[in-house]
């Protein structure tokens, strides 16, 4: 004969919430039942590790209680940054030049504008993206041309 045990358990309510306590996202997270200071602050933590995968800022605010803990953060740091696209004209990578499409920021806002207007613009494909160049986008068609080095290779060296 077996015995089943019950084990009971309570949930911790974990809402994200942005601008206007617009609910980003809401977590049921499983906990003792009594929650302990470390279940609030691990359900906090958690919380502030969402922020950072999504990519909204930083956290503006939070609130905590037995059985809700609720976080706010400023919803995209792009509220100050300019996140529409920029051309630079050329862009030399890979030992051709490019024209360039369009340019974005290396941040959270600036990806998902490139996205954005790469979805609305199917030609553009990213070029390079890296934090020293930003988000740059250039027509797929565009093969490039040529860098014409300044002096001739020695491959003897």
């Amino acid at each position: 004969m077996t015995t089943q045990t019950t084990v009971q358990t309570r949930k911790i309510i974990a809402r994200l919430l942005g601008d206007n306590d617009r609910v980003i996202e809401q977590h049921e997270l499983l906990c003792a039942p009594t929650p302990t200071l470390e279940d609030i602050q691990s359900a906090r933590a958690f919380l502030e590790r969402r922020v950072a995968i999504l990519g909204l800022g930083r956290v503006k605010n939070h609130q905590t209680s037995a059985t809700v803990v609720t976080v706010w953060v400023y919803e995209q740091e792009s509220a100050e940054e300019d996140v529409s696209p920029s051309s630079t004209q050329r862009h030399e990578t890979m030992g051709r030049t490019f024209a360039v499409l369009a340019k974005f920021p290396y941040t959270g806002a600036g990806i998902k504008a490139s996205n954005e207007f790469m979805l609305a613009t199917p030609s553009a494909a990213v070029l390079q993206a890296d934090e020293a160049c930003g988000v740059v986008l250039a027509d797929k068609a565009d093969k490039g041309e040529p860098v014409l080095s300044q002096e001739p290779c020695d491959i003897n060296a």
